[in-house]
């Protein structure tokens, strides 16, 4: 009798916990992101300086969209100069929509989609990052992951979602309301350098890896 009694709980108790996984998968890709997560983008607080070895902030500034979407956050841009040229670092945080970097080059940066070559380069533990030529400049784009590697397309950014995102912690804070059910969000970055002679390029290339890898080594700490 107390088997049959435990074997009643226990099947009880399976369909219980299959019952909220199912609810919680439903939940992570049919449910909207409330008003909150929404929201939460927009109160990100980017910090007056970011550190890079061997390269001295000269200013900071605020950035409004070029495109003139009232819905969209400004971004923010940073300037540096180590006393025989400047280059720029504009950034932006994504809550939701970090997947295709092309589409936030052309939103936020008014970049042209179509017209550009651009190269894709992966770097192991990092991800993955544009580099291209565009106005008398070379430019680095990349959307930085909170969790697991840098991202440059839709495809990259939902296999990293899944494949990094969840957490027993992040879904505990999804359960509190608090969060998503996965990670999602990303600091888009574009960094450029002015250039007059493209026989440099690769140089300039060069270049960018190296202040970029100083800047995704503070952020990947502190997003």
């Amino acid at each position: 009798m107390d088997n049959i009694r435990w074997q009643r709980t226990r099947i009880g108790l399976m369909a219980f916990l299959i019952t909220g996984v199912i609810a919680i998968l439903i939940r992570s890709f049919f449910v909207l992101p409330n008003k909150g997560d929404q929201e939460s983008a927009k109160v990100f607080e980017f910090p007056a300086t970011v550190p890079l070895e061997g390269w001295k902030q000269i200013e900071v500034k605020s950035l409004k969209p070029k495109r003139g979407d009232e819905k969209e956050i400004d971004s923010q841009v940073y300037i540096y100069d180590n006393k025989t040229r400047k280059i720029e670092i504009v950034a932006n945080y994504r809550e939701h929509d970090g997947g295709d970097v092309r589409r936030l080059l052309f939103r936020l940066g008014s970049i042209p989609r179509g017209s550009l070559d651009i190269e894709t380069k992966y770097q192991n533990e990092m991800g993955y990052y544009f580099l291209f030529e565009y106005g008398n400049k070379v430019h680095l784009s990349t959307c930085i992951n909170r969790v697991g590697e840098n991202s440059v397309s839709n495809e990259q950014f939902v296999k990293n979602k899944y494949k990094y995102g969840w957490s027993p912690q992040q879904a505990a804070l999804w359960l509190l309301g608090e969060k998503d059910f996965f990670e999602t969000g990303c600091l888009w970055t574009l960094v450029s350098i002015p250039t007059s002679d493209s026989n440099d390029l690769e140089k300039n290339y060069q270049t960018l890896e190296t202040v970029f890898g100083e800047w995704y080594s503070w952020w990947k700490q502190k997003l």
